[in-house]
């Protein structure tokens, strides 16, 4: 049963696709009218934070998806299909992409102070990166981008084009499931080795003096704390209708709790790892990241996520009877993504504003941010609903996965 032929899926993947091309036109007509404005420097930097968030998701999707096929767990089964049009989301995040190459290319130094043509003849360290090993060139950061895209749509698309073949294959054939589990096992740790070099290339390299070796980790775990809040909200939306009103129970919402109060844990641990080892050490070098954040203003918003991002949700989501209400679940999720906002604000426009917080540069690149969010959510949201309703809601022929939802009972009960 594809949503095509159930008429509440259809109905809500259309609003999807509605909502999403409204904000898709808003947040580009904002973009432009604040880039003529305020100049465009803010518009690139508030492009290239929202980025964070949307291209992570697309990213988590299919590491989860791996790890569902790889693990094997009933866990993963009622959202594989929106874990597989996710992930298949990259092909529009890919597109997303070329503006960011396109102004790393003309050099574009609002982005990256290592495109000053200045700094790297003034600056030793950046002169080593840039001209020295090359490795900061325009050309081999632009290459590596195409190469680590190729690779991830390129993964993306065997376990999307594998799952819709099992769905038409013999009952009980394993061949394809074993096909998927060899596919994630390779793919798991292209995705770790590309998450930290992407990490460095797009985002640390913002301050070319300043570099954390656990810095790819944090990026894995917020990308997978913002795919199961997502996938508990969506979940909070399909339950609603047929067929997953019959295959979604206490014991599934349970899983995805705990799931997600897993990788709450992480995040936290991972965070706090890395603050006590620069802490310790208090290298000039490697300081100044946490100076910024602990500046007035600044101080304020990583206390917020402290409480908000880690504590209160670790809290709650210790109650086993949350963790078995939708409606609760799904509202501790919605807190993990505005903080999941919150927080990739927080990684990358200090870089840009330096400890300014109460200032103009803040506001511009603030706006700019929540306008660059609309527009790729809204080609986000567009992506995930096309992709979504090109199969079956549930995957069928599947004999690893939870009898109550296989084909002829899904299909026809």
């Amino acid at each position: 049963m594809t949503t095509n032929e159930n008429t509440g899926l259809n109905n809500l993947f259309n609003r999807m696709l509605t909502v999403g091309g409204i904000a898709c036109i808003v947040g580009l007509i904002a973009l432009v009218v604040l880039g003529f404005l305020n100049g465009f420097a803010d518009v690139w930097r508030g492009y290239l934070t929202a980025y964070i968030f949307w291209w992570g998701l697309a990213m988590g999707c299919l590491a989860v998806l791996m790890i569902h096929h790889l693990s094997g767990g009933r866990w993963g089964f009622i959202m594989r299909r929106p874990l597989e049009a996710g992930a298949m989301v990259l092909v529009v995040m890919a597109l997303a992409f070329v503006p960011i190459i396109v102004a790393v290319m003309t050099g574009n130094a609002s982005l990256y102070e290592w495109l000053d043509a200045k700094k790297i003849a003034e600056d030793p360290l950046i002169t080593y990166k840039v001209t020295t090993t090359g490795y900061l060139l325009p050309l081999n950061w632009t290459i590596r981008a195409v190469v680590v895209f190729a690779l991830w749509i390129g993964l993306a698309y065997l376990l999307y084009s594998t799952s819709r073949a099992q769905d038409t294959a013999p009952d009980g054939n394993f061949t394809l499931a074993n096909r998927m589990r060899t596919i994630s096992g390779i793919g798991i740790p292209v995705y770790i080795v590309t998450m930290t070099m992407v990490g460095v290339d797009w985002y640390m390299s913002i301050d070319p003096h300043w570099f954390s070796a656990i810095y790819g980790v944090l990026f894995i775990v917020g990308q997978g704390l913002t795919t199961f809040a997502c996938i508990i909200i969506l979940l909070s939306m399909l339950t609603n209708h047929y067929p997953f009103s019959k295959v979604v129970d206490k014991n599934r919402l349970d899983e995805y709790g705990k799931l997600m109060l897993a990788f709450v844990v992480l995040w936290a641990y991972v965070n706090y790892g890395q603050y006590v080892i620069i802490w310790s050490g208090n290298i000039p070098e490697f300081t100044p990241w946490f100076v910024r954040r602990f500046a007035p203003g600044w101080q304020a918003i990583t206390v917020i996520l402290v409480l908000f991002h880690f504590a209160l949700p670790f809290a709650l989501l210790l109650s086993r009877l949350l963790k078995r209400n939708l409606r609760m679940l799904a509202a501790v999720a919605g807190l993990i993504l505005l903080m999941r906002m919150l927080e990739n604000f927080w990684i990358v426009a200090p870089e840009y504003t330096g400890i300014e917080f109460y200032g103009s540069s803040i506001v511009g690149m603030l706006v700019t941010y929540l306008a660059a969010f609309a527009f790729l959510g809204g080609l986000w949201c567009m992506g995930f609903a096309w992709f979504v309703r090109q199969q079956p809601v549930l995957p069928e022929n599947d004999l690893r996965n939870d009898p109550r939802a296989m084909k002829g009972q899904v299909a026809h009960a």
